[in-house]
């Protein structure tokens, strides 16, 4: 893993955020040498989860079944635990980004 120089300012700083910045840099873009994003194309058979269409040559991006914060709200899990599931290879899938975002924002919406 990757060394973080962390940085907060006093007033702001929790243990959610503080777990959440180790979470989201703890994002791995290599399984035994290999590229996840040709990974998950390949086990997925080339088609995005949330749409069900073919990738294409459309962009597309790694996304989180559960996410990331999730699991750093998660205070059950001990912060390495956190860490194995969130990066865990089976939390990942490969999507559309334009399904990606959508999902996000109808997410975002309903908050």
């Amino acid at each position: 893993m990757a060394k973080v120089k962390l940085e907060f300012d006093d007033s702001t700083f929790t243990l959610f955020r503080a777990r959440h910045t180790l979470l989201q840099s703890a994002r791995p873009r290599y399984y035994h040498g290999r590229d996840i994003a040709k990974v998950l194309r390949k086990k997925q058979k080339g088609r995005c989860p949330l749409c069900g269409e073919s990738f294409g040559r459309r962009p597309v991006q790694v996304d989180h079944k559960r996410t990331v914060k999730s699991f750093a709200s998660d205070l059950s899990l001990s912060l390495d635990e956190a860490v194995r599931r969130c990066t865990a290879r089976s939390n990942f899938r490969l999507v559309h980004a334009k399904c990606n975002q959508a999902r996000n924002r109808r997410k975002r919406a309903s908050q």
